[in-house]
C-alpha cells in the first residue's frame, strides 16, 4: 500500500500542477508566448489538432461542429476534450466556443516567430561558457542534491533542504536530529533525471505559491528556459524579483548557470532541455552511459567510482566488495524485501537496471540470457515482491462464545450471504468477519437469539486484526 501511494505522488507533472490552477492564474501564464507553446506540447495529440484548427479562426464554433472533425467512436476524443478543459483553453458556451484570447494571441506569436517575450540575449559576455562546462555544472549540482538524500554528505542550501522536506522526499528524524530520506524519496532516487527535475521544480513552485509570490512569473521563466538555446547567455536585466529567486535556485540544482546573484547574465544547461523534453523523448547522453552488468546468478557489477551510484545500488542489492573502479553486489531475497519495505517497487528496480545497463549489453534480446536484465533475475525480483503481498493485515470482528451449534451455522451462513465472511471453525465455534459486517451480523444474531429465547450474558463480538492470504497471489 505504501508503495502504491508513493508511486502516485511521484507522478506529479507540470501538467497536473497547471490543471490545479485557477482560470485567472492560467490567464496570466498565457501572457508568455513560450508558455503557450509549451502548453500546446503538453496537450493530448487530438487536442493539439483542435487548437491548431481554431488558432486563426475569428469566429466561434459549436462543440458539435468541432466534434464532427473526428470519429465519434474514437476513445481518444473524450481524452482530447478533457485535456482542453483541464487547461481552460476553451471559453464560451457549448454553442459558441473559441480559444482563450490570451492563449490564442500568445501561441500565434510563438508559431509566427514574432514574439517579443523571448529571453534577452546577453551581448557583453566576458567569458562564454562551453557545453562541457555547462554539462559538468549541471551534473555536479544535481549530484550534490542526490548525494545529500542518499548519503551523509551535507548541502549548503537552506532552500534546497526546504524543498526536499516540503515535497516529502526527506523527513526530519528527532532521534538522530537530521534529515533522512523518506519512502517516497527512495523511489525518487530511482527515477529518470527528467522526472526527478520536474518533481522537484513543481514542489518549489508550490512553495513560491504558498508564500504569496507571483507564481505565474516563475512558471513563465521555467517555460522560457526549457526551450532556450543550450550554452547561450541571457540577460537578467528584465527579470522580476520572483524570477531572480527562481534563477538562483535553478543554479543550485544545475538547470542554469548563474555565477553570482548580481551577475548580469546566465546560461542554459542541458538539464533545462530535459525540462522541455516530452516524456517520450530519447534519453540524454548522460543517461545512456550505463555502468551495470547483471549476471544470471544475481551478481551485479557496477563499473563506477560514484558514491551516489553505489548508494543507489545498495537500496536493493547487498554490497559484497568494492574495488577502486568497480563494486560487486548481489540481489537477494532479503535485499529486495528491504527495498520494498522502503516503498520501492520491483518494476522500478528493473527499470533502473535496464536504463543503467552497460553499453556493451544494451540492445540485447530481452528474452535472452545476454539481455541487460536476464529473465531469471527479472522474474525472481517480481516473485519476491509478490511474496511480500501474500499476507495483508486488516481490521476484523471475532464472534465467539456460541453455545448452540445450529445458531452458529445460521450466523456463518448469513455472513457468507452478506459477503463479510473471512474464516470460521465448527469445532471451537469461532467466526471472523470483516469490520463493515459487524453491525448487520450482530443484529441478525440478536434476532435469532430472541426467536430462540436464548439468554447470552457474555459479549460475543470482539474487534481484532487479522492477516489474510491474498486470493490473487500465484507462484
Amino acid at each position: 500500500k505504501m508503495a502504491q501511494e508513493s508511486d502516485v505522488l511521484l507522478q506529479t507533472t507540470i501538467s497536473s500542477f497547471l490543471k490545479e490552477q485557477s482560470p485567472e492564474l492560467l490567464g496570466q501564464v498565457f501572457q508568455g508566448s513560450a508558455s503557450c507553446f509549451s502548453i500546446l506540447r503538453l496537450l493530448h495529440p487530438l487536442a493539439q489538432q483542435i487548437v491548431l484548427r481554431l488558432l486563426y479562426l475569428a469566429s466561434t464554433l459549436s462543440r458539435q461542429a468541432i466534434a464532427s472533425w473526428f470519429n465519434p467512436d474514437d476513445a481518444d476524443v473524450d481524452d482530447a476534450w478533457s485535456s482542453l478543459e483541464d487547461f481552460k483553453l476553451l471559453v464560451g458556451t457549448s454553442d459558441a466556443l473559441q480559444l482563450h484570447p490570451q492563449f490564442q494571441a500568445g501561441l500565434q506569436l510563438a508559431l509566427n516567430g514574432s514574439s517579443k517575450e523571448e529571453l534577452d540575449t546577453a551581448h557583453d559576455e566576458p567569458s562564454p561558457m562551453t557545453q562541457f562546462v555547462l554539462q559538468r555544472h549541471a551534473h555536479d549540482s544535481w549530484e550534490r542534491v542526490l548525494n545529500f538524500m542518499a548519503t551523509t554528505d551535507d548541502i549548503d542550501s537552506d532552500i534546497v533542504k526546504t524543498t526536499l522536506t516540503e515535497s516529502g522526499l526527506m523527513a526530519w528524524v528527532a532521534a538522530s536530529k537530521s534529515l533522512n530520506v523518506s519512502p517516497i524519496g527512495f523511489q525518487f532516487l530511482l527515477q529518470d533525471r527528467r522526472s526527478q527535475l520536474w518533481y522537484y521544480v513543481i514542489h518549489y513552485l508550490r512553495i513560491v505559491q504558498s508564500e504569496g509570490l507571483p507564481v505565474h512569473e516563475a512558471i513563465g521563466l521555467l517555460f522560457d528556459i526549457s526551450i532556450a538555446t543550450i550554452g547561450k547567455g541571457y540577460s537578467t536585466a528584465n527579470i522580476s524579483t520572483t524570477q531572480l529567486l527562481l534563477l538562483r535556485h535553478m543554479h543550485k540544482i544545475g538547470i542554469v548557470y548563474h555565477r553570482k546573484k548580481k551577475a548580469p547574465f546566465y546560461y542554459i544547461t542541458p538539464y533545462a532541455a530535459l525540462l522541455g523534453a516530452t516524456s517520450t523523448a530519447p534519453a540524454s547522453k548522460e543517461q545512456e552511459a550505463g555502468f551495470l552488468v547483471i549476471e544470471t546468478n544475481f551478481h551485479v557489477y557496477a563499473y563506477t567510482e560514484s558514491e551516489l551510484k553505489v548508494s543507489l545500488l545498495y537500496m536493493f542489492a547487498d554490497i559484497r566488495y568494492r574495488l577502486p573502479t568497480m563494486t560487486v553486489s548481489r540481489i537477494t531475497r532479503g535485499s529486495i524485501r528491504r527495498a520494498i519495505q522502503q516503498g520501492i517497487q520491483a518494476r522500478q528496480i528493473l527499470r533502473f537496471l535496464q536504463v543503467h545497463a552497460h553499453p556493451r549489453i544494451q540492445g540485447q534480446n530481452p528474452d535472452s540470457v545476454y539481455s541487460p536484465v536476464p529473465p531469471t533475475v527479472a522474474d525472481q525480483i517480481v516473485l519476491w515482491e509478490e511474496e511480500t503481498r501474500r499476507l495483508s493485515r486488516r481490521p476484523a470482528v471475532l464472534f465467539r462464545h456460541f453455545q448452540d451449534p445450529d445458531l452458529f451455522q445460521l450466523v456463518v451462513a448469513e455472513s457468507r450471504q452478506q459477503g463479510v465472511h473471512i474464516w470460521h471453525t465448527p469445532d471451537s465455534m469461532l467466526l471472523i468477519i470483516t469490520e463493515d459486517g459487524k453491525k448487520a451480523i450482530k443484529q441478525f444474531l440478536q434476532e435469532q437469539k430472541a426467536a430462540r429465547n436464548v439468554v447470552q450474558p457474555t459479549e460475543m463480538a470482539t474487534d481484532v486484526d487479522v492477516m489474510t492470504l491474498d486470493d490473487d497471489f500465484g507462484m
